[in-house]
């Protein structure tokens, strides 16, 4: 087995999850799907990343994804 290109992971966490993290999870793995992604690019879900309580003036952190290798951090 080859390694992945990049493997992303989507905060699954309580208060992500409230903010639709699961959808975005899943819209995700369709578009891998779509594109043929799937052999490249792996997604995962993630526990909570502790982000959620760090002060953002647009309304806060969630959902979060991370990217590997670069860790290069999304939210909203």
């Amino acid at each position: 087995m080859k390694p992945y290109r990049k493997h992303i992971f989507i905060c699954t966490g309580k208060s992500c999850s409230s903010k639709g993290s699961e959808e975005v999870l899943k819209r995700l793995r369709e578009i891998l799907d779509e594109k043929g992604l799937k052999g490249e690019i792996k997604s995962s879900k993630g526990g909570c990343f502790g982000v959620c309580g760090e002060t953002d003036p647009r309304g806060g952190f969630c959902p979060t994804a991370v990217i590997y290798p670069e860790g290069g951090w999304y939210r909203n």
